[in-house]
């Protein structure tokens, strides 16, 4: 049953792209380290050469806030650091977009709490993050 589930889910799958997050302290090249998190496409269509933004977007005292965030290709082809500082106070989160030879491939939405960076919970989005987005991930 469980064979029969995956290759009716093949189709579904075939040709897109996911982000994937890792920890910057895991990975060993030095222009990982002090960033926030790590980024990489993955799935079909050549993943290594996705080109890749970021910005965190915050509210503090009720205001929206919206701060660039710098992505370094990192030694390993397709790998990508996501660096900058995020401000104290407020709620916070990195919204990341990714696109390929000039296509779009997908975005993700990645909280931010008082542990920091929540990885595993990023969410991808087949689809360019909206506003709507945004201020549903920054609601308490």
């Amino acid at each position: 049953m469980a064979s029969a589930a995956a290759v009716m889910m093949t189709p579904l799958l075939a040709g897109m792209m996911w982000l994937e997050f890792g920890n910057p302290a895991a990975n060993n090249d030095p222009k990982a380290k002090d960033a926030l998190a790590v980024v990489r496409a993955a799935g079909c269509h050549d993943p290594e050469h996705a080109i890749f933004s970021a910005t965190a977007e915050g509210k503090v005292e009720g205001k929206r806030k919206s701060i660039p965030l710098e992505v370094v290709d990192l030694s390993t082809p397709g790998m990508h650091a996501i660096k900058g500082k995020l401000p104290e106070g407020g709620a916070w989160i990195i919204s990341v977009a990714s696109s390929l030879n000039g296509k779009f491939l997908a975005s993700a939405i990645v909280p931010v709490s008082a542990k920091g960076v929540e990885r595993a919970s990023a969410k991808t989005i087949y689809r360019p993050v909206t506003d709507d987005d945004l201020a549903q991930a920054l609601r308490p």
